[in-house]
């Protein structure tokens, strides 16, 4: 297991969330907070609760969000598998990346729901061309 270098910000239900979503996939917020839900009832938080939890983890660069998927971003996944460690400071700083270089983003098809690259100019899957502006 990898080891996570964790912020004073994080939660429990921040970091199921984000596990919930590298094994699930792209979810909707509806779907997700009932996996959680489901999973113990420590994570069962009150959906207002469970949403400023996700916009946070989005704020971080954790989370991406397309329509109303949510999905790991590739800054959320690094934190996961331990190479990326989370900053510790309150005002938004960036953490750092011992291990890896240059960051790319993903995006979510609205179609099909499929994470991308951004540098996938349309989904392999669908091939539906209609890549959101981050």
């Amino acid at each position: 297991m990898p080891v996570r270098i964790h912020a004073e910000w994080l939660t429990q239900t921040d970091e199921r969330i984000l596990e919930v979503l590298d094994e699930a996939g792209p979810l909707t917020k509806s779907e997700l907070h009932t996996v959680l839900s489901n999973l113990a009832p420590v994570l069962d938080v009150p959906r207002h609760e469970f949403d400023q939890r996700c916009a946070k983890l989005h704020r971080r660069g954790l989370l991406v969000r397309n329509d109303n998927l949510v999905a790991l971003s590739t800054t959320g996944m690094e934190f996961l598998d331990g190479e990326y460690h989370l900053s510790t400071f309150e005002d938004g700083s960036a953490g750092s990346r011992p291990t890896r270089g240059t960051r790319s983003d993903y995006w979510i098809c609205s179609s099909c729901g499929t994470t991308l690259t951004v540098d996938d100019d349309h989904c392999p899957v669908c091939n539906d061309s209609s890549k959101p502006v981050q």
